[in-house]
């Protein structure tokens, strides 16, 4: 088994420790072979101490030097969930210029803890249409997000309808029809990320896009199942949303022409009324 020597103690690649201190220095000292294998273990214990490893855990995240000790830092205190551990998190957000800083990890982290004044700060971001962005915006679950999300999904919406009409009207005029298909991959896992960030807002609006998704016309090119899946995240989306409008569509699911889309909404209404 792989191992390294570090202060005169032996550290092995699958790591058994004993004390947080003993893991900050086991992921601070690592050679980076052993990153992969030894995040997720430092990361499940850390968690294991809870609240208790909070005040550590964030004072590390602003004294490292180490961008691995970092991550596992943020991913630590994303997992206990404690809200102390903001203050040190905004310091890291607050200073791109630090190489070291896993500020995409922050910021998801900021908001899966939901502070709220996150979302101004993403509003600007938005228009680079970055994954992460849209993911935030939706573990926030401000429903001030949804007219600014709500454009992205029609616009999109509209390019891909535009793609599948003009291989249906002209299929010879592209000559690259494996570029094509990973366009409309990455329009269609945006939109997952839109659907998703919906579902966790909730509210009649979200529920209003939800449901055109779900019963928007069939297409006879270029699916390959891949709207369908989008369809069937709809749903799922629709099942998180407590509010009697989610289960009207996801009842109007029940006879869609889709299985698919049967089977997921006849499961999820299972589950609310359980």
């Amino acid at each position: 088994m792989s191992q390294f020597e570090y202060d005169g103690r032996k550290y092995h690649g699958v790591p058994h420790w004993g004390s947080i201190g003993q893991i900050f220095i086991w992921v601070e000292n690592a050679p980076p072979y052993l990153h992969s294998v030894g995040m997720s273990y430092a990361i499940r214990d850390l968690v294991k101490y809870g609240s208790d490893a909070v005040p550590r855990l964030s004072k590390k995240l602003l004294t490292s030097k180490s961008a691995f000790m970092k991550r596992v830092a943020v991913f630590a205190l994303r997992e206990i969930g404690d809200k102390r551990a903001l203050d040190a998190l905004w310091t890291v957000f607050n200073n791109k210029e630090d190489e070291t800083n896993p500020w995409y990890d922050t910021l998801l982290t900021i908001s899966i803890l939901q502070d709220e004044r996150l979302f101004d700060e993403l509003v600007p971001l938005l228009p680079k249409r970055d994954l992460t962005i849209m993911m935030a915006m939706g573990n926030l679950a401000d429903t001030r997000a949804i007219p600014l999300l709500i454009p992205y999904i029609e616009q999109e919406e509209k390019t891909f309808r535009d793609i599948v009409h003009a291989v249906e009207v002209n299929p010879t005029q592209f000559n690259n029809l494996d570029e094509l298909l990973e366009q409309v991959k990455n329009i269609l896992r945006e939109r997952k990320i839109i659907v998703e960030a919906l579902g966790k807002i909730g509210g009649a609006d979200a529920i209003q896009v939800l449901a055109k998704i779900v019963h928007a016309p069939e297409m006879n090119v270029l699916q390959f199942s891949m709207y369908d899946r989008l369809r069937c995240d709809a749903i799922t989306a629709l099942g998180k949303i407590d509010h009697p409008q989610a289960i009207a569509v996801l009842e109007s699911a029940l006879t869609h022409q889709k299985y698919g889309v049967r089977r997921m909404a006849r499961r999820l209404l299972k589950k609310h009324q359980a």
